[in-house]
């Protein structure tokens, strides 16, 4: 019996056995399809190339290698190609399992649909597409041929709350994903992890209302107000913490503005902006900790090349479209207005309720 686990590829895999794989499991279209398949022009570099620039879902039998596919984001859909199966493990449901796990990013990347294209002669990998959900939408032509020489099929992909109640490690793994494909997300982050700052942080609304953009098909960064940068500085005067927002702001883009807080300085000013006092934190992280809601307590980083999340309170508020009150500090009426402004712009949330006053 095939025991089949589905991992994604890195870059130090062995390229060349992948690259025999793919071309012992193609061998059997030699000669049946016209153009000759683009296997014979593909070397293991190329393979590790386009592993790099999307995904690579490796099928393994106790750690043997047993099937392939690769995945990229191709519009409003995710794109599967090169799927190939050993000739021994065949008919045991080792393509199955590489769709779902492709499927599994889609629904993450908050795409449409999966994409796929079959040769015009290999009917009988149609028909297997198609026991897999997928129904032809249309025909394509290589380059010089007046017919067509493959057809395009697609799988609707359902994206909801499909994340809601997952494990942690997936939800992790899952905003990873959001934020290392959200162009400006990155390049925020880039900046920030230049700009020599102690204990930098991008938080909240960028991040959480760039996952709700994703899972229900919104654009990028629509209903983000601003790009929060969170720092920590003990020098909390206003001279220090206007010069670290002239040097940084220009290089974030313009839309949505960035603002940037040294947390440090927040107790100084916070009364007369809202009316109460503050405690002082000793580090972002305990600023991070106090958002009006906890679905809100939300921060990324990068360190090195690693992306490093900080959400006290876990994602899963976040994946399941709920507003959760934090009750670390007094902050109703900043968990009700954003609570009415957040649900008007997603209709899908659902707001949980500042608990009533003892009376």
């Amino acid at each position: 019996m095939v025991a089949i686990k589905v991992r994604r590829a890195d870059i130090g895999e062995d390229w060349v056995a992948i690259h025999k794989l793919v071309a012992d499991a193609f061998a059997y279209m030699d000669g049946r399809v016209d153009p000759p398949s683009s296997i014979h022009r593909w070397s293991p570099d190329v393979f590790a190339a386009e592993a790099l620039s999307g995904a690579a879902y490796l099928a393994e039998d106790e750690d043997v290698l047993i099937g392939i596919g690769f995945g990229k984001v191709a519009g409003d859909a995710y794109y599967v190609g090169k799927i190939a199966v050993s000739p021994s493990s065949r008919g045991k449901g080792v393509a199955k399992a590489i769709m779902a796990s492709a499927e599994a990013d889609a629904k993450i990347l908050g795409l449409a649909a999966l994409e796929l294209e079959s040769r015009i002669e290999l009917t009988e990998n149609h028909q297997a597409f198609a026991n897999l959900g997928f129904a032809k939408t249309g025909e394509t032509a290589h380059p010089g041929y007046n017919r067509a020489t493959s057809i395009t099929m697609r799988k609707p992909v359902l994206i909801g709350d499909a994340l809601a109640g997952a494990d942690d490690a997936i939800q992790l793994a899952a905003l990873e994903i959001i934020i290392r494909n959200h162009p400006q997300l990155t390049a925020a982050l880039n900046a920030l992890h230049d700009a020599n700052l102690r204990d930098p942080w991008l938080v909240s609304g960028a991040i959480y209302c760039n996952v709700w953009n994703h899972l229900t098909g919104r654009t990028a960064d629509y209903g983000v107000k601003d790009y929060d940068v969170f720092y920590f500085d003990p020098d909390t005067s206003y001279e220090a913490e206007d010069r670290v927002i002239q040097r940084l702001t220009p290089t974030f883009a313009t839309n949505p503005p960035v603002e940037i807080r040294n947390q440090a300085r927040v107790p100084l000013w916070y009364r007369q902006k809202f009316g109460r006092d503050y405690p002082a934190v000793a580090n972002c992280k305990e600023a991070i900790d106090r958002f009006a809601c906890t679905t809100h307590c939300v921060g990324a980083r990068l360190i090195g090349d690693d992306l490093d999340i900080y959400a006290p309170f876990g994602l899963n508020e976040i994946f399941s479209f709920r507003l959760m009150p934090n009750l670390k500090l007094e902050n109703r009426e900043t968990h009700e207005a954003k609570a009415a402004r957040q649900s008007a712009m997603w209709p899908e949330l659902t707001v949980v309720p500042w608990p009533k006053e003892d009376v």
